[in-house]
């Protein structure tokens, strides 16, 4: 998989605010395709990464400003 982004760059959300799930875009995923978060950052205190699909989608509990990676794989 190549050019993994999410849209809007960078993503601004509100405490308490369930956020629209975000689908991410990336080229040559095939079926099967899997999405982690890497490094030491995790994602926002009430966020989550559906692994199979790459959807974040959650409710943010607390005010914090992260820059995570996250990766695709086949």
């Amino acid at each position: 998989p190549q050019a993994l982004a999410y849209s809007p760059n960078p993503w601004t959300v509100l405490v308490d605010t369930s956020v629209f799930p975000r689908s991410p875009s990336v080229l040559n995923c095939t079926s099967g395709c899997t999405y982690a978060v890497t490094g030491s950052t995790p994602l926002p205190s009430g966020l989550v990464l559906n692994a199979s699909s790459g959807v974040i989608s959650g409710l943010p509990s607390a005010v914090q400003s992260r820059v995570v990676k996250i990766r695709a794989s086949n």
